[in-house]
């Protein structure tokens, strides 16, 4: 350490030291590795800091401790806010605290985190905490840390030792993934199966397996339309009798939420397809028993068909279907309909782990138009009702009336 006489003096009546004078602690930087965690934390705090240094007063209300050196014990985030704010000088105190030494890591360590006040302990934060933690205990001691330590230490920072270990993982592996979880945008167990390959897990198409597009007449094709669509309308023209009169619970004001009708949709066209199937002499299991179940399986031939359904958004992009955490390659049948129910589009088509966007920590999302560029010069779709092309530069779907 070398020592500088009188780094701290009195202006307006207040100890302060010049900024610029400040030197980081390298304890506190490894404690703090993943910056990214707190930068948040150091805009907010840089607003409030504004307001007393326009004020008149030093920006920090709570006065930082240094080192005779300038070396900062307690305050690196008001620093940094005070960098960001243009603050030439800080409120500040020496530290009482002993001066880091390289032959006590352990020690610096605890005397660093007995005096940070303004920290964001996001889980980043959290890991580097713990990882430097236990290898500065290990170099001071040539010890692992005792249990009862590290019981203190993992309820010091609310967590324990399984999210840690993903975290470490996630940390080798994706560190990418870090931010997202700090920001509560991405779960650690979902960014913990990514890292492991479990997440979007791709079940591949089945290899030699039947032309499925040859498997649906065109008379078939109108009958499963005219099922599903017959047994729909039926729902919505529905009403009962109340005290207010007739009332429809999908198309009331009060009624159902417009996805609760996409999924109905869905499940019909899984129905009228099975007994379409079933009606031409296939054996035919659907997905009302298990969620992993494929939607529609013929059984003798170990074949699946799935269904999705969305409701129409709007042309290039605005129209999109979901997919689940995992990618199921093979035949769909893919179905948009309009607000009311009046028009539909139905289209059998193929779907690869290509024509699939991750959605965050929620699963999977087909757009229009990435699937159209993916498939128009191919032959892995078949209309069965409206169409699909591209004008204007965008890609645009056409529906046509149910009756």
């Amino acid at each position: 350490m070398n020592k500088i006489e009188n780094l701290i003096y009195k202006k307006n009546g207040v100890m302060v030291v010049d900024v610029d004078k400040l030197i980081d602690n390298e304890v506190n930087k490894e404690l703090y590795a993943s910056e990214t965690a707190e930068n948040a934390k150091v805009e907010e705090l840089a607003i409030s800091m504004r307001k007393e240094m326009d004020a008149g007063f030093s920006p920090n209300k709570v006065a930082i401790q240094i080192h005779p050196d300038g070396t900062i014990d307690s305050g690196h985030t008001r620093k940094k806010a005070a960098k960001i704010i243009g603050a030439l000088t800080m409120k500040a105190e020496y530290t009482t605290n002993p001066y880091p030494k390289k032959e006590t890591p352990y020690t610096n360590v605890r005397s660093v985190k007995s005096t940070n006040i303004y920290r964001s302990i996001t889980p980043s934060v959290k890991l580097d905490n713990y990882e430097v933690e236990m290898n500065a205990y290990y170099k001071e001691y040539s010890d692992d840390m005792p249990n009862n330590i590290h019981k203190m230490l993992l309820k010091e920072l609310q967590t324990n030792k399984k999210t840690l270990d993903q975290l470490s993982l996630i940390k080798q592996v994706r560190p990418d993934l870090l931010p997202d979880i700090d920001k509560n945008s991405t779960s650690i167990e979902y960014a913990h199966n990514i890292a492991t390959g479990k997440a979007n897990k791709v079940i591949p198409k089945k290899e030699n397996g039947m032309n499925l597009y040859k498997l649906f007449t065109p008379e078939m094709k109108t009958r499963i339309l005219s099922y599903a669509t017959t047994a729909l309308k039926g729902y919505r023209n529905l009403t009962v009798k109340t005290k207010d009169g007739d009332f429809s619970p999908i198309e009331d004001d009060l009624g159902w939420e417009a996805t609760r009708f996409t999924g109905v949709v869905s499940d019909t066209f899984m129905w009228a397809m099975g007994r379409v199937l079933t009606e031409e002499g296939k054996e035919v299991s659907t997905a009302n028993g298990h969620p992993t179940d494929p939607d529609v399986y013929l059984v003798n031939e170990d074949e699946k068909i799935e269904i999705k359904v969305t409701q129409f958004k709007g042309q290039g992009s605005g129209t999109t279907w979901k997919g689940g955490k995992g990618i199921r390659e093979g035949e769909y049948l893919l179905i948009a309909h309009d607000a009311d129910f009046s028009r539909i589009f139905v289209t059998f088509t193929t779907l690869n782990k290509n024509d699939w966007d991750k959605q965050g920590n929620v699963g999977t999302l087909l757009k229009l138009n990435k699937w159209w560029d993916n498939k128009k010069d191919t032959n892995e779709f078949d209309h069965w009702k409206g169409e699909v092309y591209n004008a204007s530069n965008m890609t645009q779907m056409t529906l046509e009336n149910i009756d």
